[in-house]
């Protein structure tokens, strides 16, 4: 199982290229080879959550939060940079485009799951029939919140659009806390509005990393880690490791001003990284009633995924191609 950990850290130790210009962190390359990359980081989470073989590889159990974490920080990212870039445009066709889109990739999967389970005798109906689809429901009210936010204040005052989607988003939040979901339903929420705050400031914060990048790393390190082993001491684990997803995302991005992922595999890998999110759960169900090795299961889950995650990925555009989406 280690040996799978060091050839996934392997194939994309190979990739890494000096960044030579800050402003290109983000950019849309990269960031789509880090979704990639984190799209296999997860399957390899959910593994190791099974598993817990090896000395290394169960390490990943550990990392399922950090990884959303990074998403959700690329979907608020994404979101404000394209409004910075065409206004109030940008709002037009919204619903269809990101909310619309996202729900129906959303159904498409629970069908899929619900024909296996039907298949195999044990159906049972509930929302997240899915595998890990949790993430779609709350990804779909974070687009509603920046839209409504966006919408009705941000014409007007883009900085009280932005304390908006924070408000509307602790209050979402504070529900799941209330209602009593899984931690996970929110542990990672936070970094979609750390992803819009930095989209909105980047242009400063590029000019402060020139002078203080070290001071920054080091800062952002140093946090991260008191944040995620202060819950051994004072508790309160889930509200630490809340603040830890902040750090973290902050992490990967001062060093994606260091790096940056050449070649064409992982931005491959990034273009169909939520359908990847959404099949593997199946992949490793189904494959778990005929096999016991977890060596063997785990890099087939993987190696059948990616494939089966790109053919649903063009069975999702022509859905939205036929949409006119």
């Amino acid at each position: 199982m280690d040996a799978i950990l060091f050839a996934f850290l392997l194939s994309v130790a190979v990739f890494i290229r000096p960044q030579k210009n800050m402003s290109e962190s983000l950019s849309i390359e990269n960031t789509l080879s880090l979704r990639g990359i984190m799209a296999v980081a997860i399957v390899l989470h959910h593994m190791a959550e099974k598993t817990l073989e090896g000395r290394f590889f169960p390490f990943m159990i550990h990392m399922g939060y950090l990884i959303v974490a990074v998403f959700f920080f690329l979907s608020g990212y994404g979101l404000m940079f394209s409004y910075n870039k065409k206004g109030k445009e940008y709002l037009k066709g919204f619903w269809k485009k990101r909310i619309l889109y996202l729900f129906l990739v959303f159904i498409l999967v629970s069908v899929i799951y619900s024909v296996y389970h039907l298949i195999i005798g044990d159906f049972v109906f509930r929302i997240t029939i899915a595998e890990n689809s949790w993430y779609i429901p709350v990804q779909i009210v974070l687009y509603i919140i920046f839209f409504v936010s966006f919408k009705v204040l941000g014409e007007k005052n883009k900085a009280v659009a932005i304390l908006s989607v924070f408000v509307l988003q602790t209050i979402l939040t504070a529900l799941l806390i209330i209602m009593r979901y899984k931690n996970y339903w929110y542990m990672s929420n936070y970094a979609f509005f750390i992803g819009i705050l930095f989209a909105q400031n980047k242009g400063k914060i590029d000019d402060i990393l020139k002078k203080y990048y070290w001071f920054a790393l080091f800062g952002s390190i140093v946090m991260f880690l008191g944040f995620s082993y202060l819950p051994r001491f004072i508790g309160l684990y889930d509200y630490c490791r809340m603040v830890s997803t902040v750090f973290f995302c902050l992490i990967i991005v001062l060093i994606f001003n260091k790096i940056k992922i050449s070649g064409k595999l992982w931005s491959f890998i990034g273009g169909f990284s939520l359908e990847l999110y959404l099949i593997h759960g199946l992949v490793y169900l189904v494959l778990r009633r005929f096999i016991d090795n977890n060596i063997l299961w785990t890099v087939l889950t993987v190696a059948i995924s990616l494939p089966l995650a790109f053919l649903l990925s063009k069975a999702d555009k022509a859905i939205k191609k036929g949409l006119k989406i």
